[in-house]
């Protein structure tokens, strides 16, 4: 045996998981690119439609752990990205401005859907797009681990 190159160790089994849209938008209108603007001292949200109604992700575990060990997980969250629906290329900037308003990243709630069952949801209720176009969104899953 070469002992100049490690013995592989045999893959850890990690749990797997997928991610199901169980509520979205179909259409949305348009949101304006100014954010904040500024009157009599105080920052007044100008122009915030956000999607409507808000797209509902859920977590589910496909191997024989059980979801109790992450319900109550902070180390879990979802991040969306707006993509072109042709080719699925991401849409971060658009002519020098941002395509997206509002809370782009939610963590974890342990909630009940409409069974009465438990799950673990992520709600994008403040999402706002700022281009005109047929777009979608796509979903990355983080686990922080430590």
């Amino acid at each position: 045996m070469n002992n100049r190159y490690p013995q592989l160790l045999p893959p850890i089994t990690r749990p797997k998981y997928s991610l199901i849209v169980r509520q979205q938008p179909r259409k949305a209108r348009l949101c304006s690119f100014k954010d904040k603007v500024f009157v009599l001292f105080c920052f007044c949200l100008v122009d915030r439609r956000p999607l409507d109604p808000p797209p509902i992700v859920q977590l589910y575990q496909s191997n024989t752990i059980h979801f109790n060990d992450y319900y109550n997980s902070a180390n879990f969250f979802l991040h969306t990205t707006l993509v072109n629906s042709i080719d699925d290329s991401d849409l971060h900037y658009a002519n020098g401005n941002r395509t997206t308003a509002g809370s782009v990243v939610q963590s974890l709630h342990k909630l009940k859907d409409t069974n009465n069952a438990e799950g673990a949801f992520f709600i994008f209720a403040d999402i706002s797009i700022r281009i005109e176009g047929i777009f979608k969104l796509k979903f990355t899953l983080f686990q922080i681990n430590g």
